[in-house]
């Protein structure tokens, strides 16, 4: 519930502490139900088992009903502390490297064509190879153990077989005993011990159950430490979220705003130092130091400077999804604004709800559609496909159409207040870059780009310009300045640099 509601599931990706979440969602919770289920069966039958019969022996004789009793805890406890921990850890080591080869294939899959421009299908048959070989070796160390497991309960079982009939035959020699009690206590004897033993015949059982619960109570445990907190910050009509986690003890406040006029402040970052998330085994950094500025209704902002200084990572911050720092930054609510990454996330589904993600509004009409591909130079999708085919739209459209889509969903929602693209049309022609930002301008008053291209300019009102000294005095990477100013002032740096 969680990890659907607030992204949760990109701050679990960032985080990095969490090896392989979708397996333990979907292939773990199963697991775990099965064998919990199958387990819980042989427990009743063996409890049932177990007082059906210990009458039966204790009447007939008491110190062999102790002593079985007193075997079976001896085995079971050998069983437990000599195979228990080791099959435990092969276990998660198979678990985890099926997991992770699971992982290396699909993203070969997805990122076939690539692989096949570089020709690096050799290397990553290496990388196959590699991971291949250390689950094989692991699961030769798991069957080694589970043979001595095996050897180890069936000398425990043969060293019982001829036990009630040497207890009871002496009795019976010297008449104190019928000849069918032998078989009595041979049977009641044998169901008791089979009930007993029943921990000890089952620890492969009980270790891959107690590898699967562990697993899910890690991504739980994740889970809970990574839902979001309400702020202290109280305004009125303001939503305040702010992201905690162990190794972060301030937040950037992010208010979510709902506006009454257009001309209303549209974005306000005041004071914004940003940091890298947290990640396991890497040392958070500081992007951007003390960031402020404001975009009203009818002005936009482009955000340039040199590549990895943190232009991104402030949309990002915009966005909610990266909070390490301090500061604050009030915008529009989620309704109103739309945030448009480089490389646009196609979803499985017909054209339609393509065009509609994240939402399913069954108002729009195909007319609507149409005049929105229209306007992206897309009409040809509509044509060829129609609206309610489903397809892999990742691996039909080109990067450049993808990001076209990007902008008839801009132009297919009706409450839209802001724009943030994050290089939106990286991959497009300048002729068609130009196109597209003549119809987020008729759609909407404000937005904010990310981008080098100089044409960007003439359709934004101001620019923020991202500088920073190349190292501090310690070596470090210094965080990035900022400079505000208008597009002709920006210009006019650039003609006197």
């Amino acid at each position: 519930r969680g990890a659907s509601g607030q992204g949760l599931f990109y701050k679990l990706h960032m985080d990095g502490s969490l090896d392989n979440p979708d397996q333990r969602i979907c292939q773990d919770t199963a697991d775990l139900v099965t064998n919990g289920l199958r387990l819980s069966v042989d427990v009743c039958s063996s409890v049932l088992r177990l007082l059906g019969f210990v009458a039966v022996l204790y009447r007939i004789s008491p110190g062999i009903c102790a002593g079985i009793f007193l075997y079976a805890a001896v085995s079971t406890f050998g069983a437990v502390v000599g195979f228990g921990p080791r099959m435990f850890k092969y276990q998660t080591l198979i678990t985890q490297q099926e997991a992770t080869l699971r992982y290396l294939l699909i993203r070969v899959r997805e990122n076939a064509e690539s692989i096949a421009f570089y020709r690096g299908g050799l290397m990553e048959w290496h990388k196959f190879e590699a991971l291949f070989a250390t689950l094989v070796n692991t699961v030769y160390q798991r069957i080694r153990q589970i043979c001595g497991f095996l050897m180890f309960t069936s000398a425990i079982r043969f060293a019982t077989f001829a036990v009630p009939v040497l207890l009871v035959g002496p009795k019976y020699m010297r008449g104190e005993a019928e000849f069918g009690q032998i078989s009595q206590v041979s049977f009641a004897f044998h169901m008791i011990f089979d009930a007993l033993m029943l921990i000890t015949s089952k620890v492969p059982d009980f270790s891959r159950l107690a590898v699967q619960m562990s697993r899910l109570h890690a991504l739980h445990q994740v889970l809970l430490h990574q839902e979001p907190a309400r702020s202290s910050v109280t305004a009125p009509h303001n939503v305040a979220v702010g992201w905690q986690n162990d190794f972060v003890t301030t937040s950037i406040v992010l208010r979510e705003v709902p506006l009454a006029r257009d001309e209303d402040l549209i974005l306000d970052v005041r004071g914004v130092t940003l940091l890298t998330p947290s990640r396991q085994g890497a040392q958070q950094q500081t992007l951007l130091k003390d960031i402020t500025f404001q975009l009203k209704g009818g002005t936009s902002l482009l955000i340039v400077g040199e590549s990895g200084i943190g232009k991104s990572s402030l949309l990002r911050a915009i966005a909610g999804l990266w909070s390490d720092g301090q500061g604050s930054i009030t915008r529009c609510g989620a309704g109103a604004a739309f945030f448009m990454p480089q490389r646009p996330y196609m979803c499985l589904g017909t054209l339609r709800e393509q065009l509609m993600y994240p939402h399913s509004n069954s108002l729009v009409s195909a007319q609507d559609i149409r005049t929105a591909l229209q306007d992206v130079r897309l009409e040809y999708l509509f044509d060829r496909h129609g609206l309610f085919t489903e397809h892999d739209w990742s691996t039909i459209l080109s990067l450049g159409e993808q990001q076209r889509i990007n902008f008839a969903r801009v132009l297919l929602q009706p409450e839209l207040k802001l724009a943030l693209l994050d290089e939106g049309t990286s991959a497009c022609d300048p002729e068609n870059e130009m196109h597209l930002y003549d119809a987020l301008k008729r759609k909407l008053k404000s937005f904010v780009s990310v981008g080098h291209r100089p044409g960007l300019r003439r359709f934004h009102t101001h620019v923020l310009l991202l500088e920073r000294d190349k190292r501090t005095s310690d070596g470090q990477t210094a965080p990035a300045k900022y400079s505000l100013m208008t597009v002709a002032e920006f210009e006019s740096l650039n003609s006197l640099a």
